[in-house]
């Protein structure tokens, strides 16, 4: 009995710790997975653009806007921001509305725009973001990560 007591308390342990590092992986892939969708749609977004709208964004503060100017009348300008009540970034161009590029399983705790252009040089624009997963009683799944990319417009 003794024997078949430490047998099954041994793989009660090693089923607790694997749904534990399921659990885990799963917050870190839904992290990465959005990030890499955010970052290729700013990255096209701002490849596409004109300008950046200087007046119209906000840099070097969390959390950040970006208005972007486009040459398509629908989409101009282009605004990426913050939700403040979910705290999901956000794409809004030109008069639709506003529509999520996070999913509501993660969160931006961190949203920083960096103008790094000089004057007569075509803009760039660095851009900091903390993705966390949206979980705030079970440490198991507690996961964050900053990301930062720099993308120039084109023109």
């Amino acid at each position: 009995m003794a024997i078949l007591g430490v047998v099954l308390a041994s793989l009660l342990d090693l089923t607790v710790n694997g749904l534990m590092a399921r659990s885990k992986n799963y917050a870190v892939s839904e992290v990465h997975q959005n990030a890499r969708f955010v970052f290729d749609v700013m990255s096209q977004r701002i490849r596409a653009a004109n300008a950046v709208n200087i007046g119209s964004s906000t840099f070097n503060s969390n959390p950040g806007i970006l208005s972007l100017q486009m040459d398509t009348g629908g989409v101009n300008p282009t605004i990426f921001s913050r939700d403040p009540a979910t705290l999901a970034l956000r794409i809004q161009e030109g008069a639709s509305p506003e529509t999520p590029l996070t999913t509501n399983r993660v969160q931006v705790t961190n949203l920083v725009f960096k103008n790094l252009s000089s004057t007569g040089a075509r803009h760039s624009i660095r851009i900091l973001m903390t993705l966390q997963y949206a979980n705030s009683s079970d440490p198991q799944f507690s996961y964050s990560y900053d990301f930062q990319t720099t993308v120039s417009v084109r023109q």
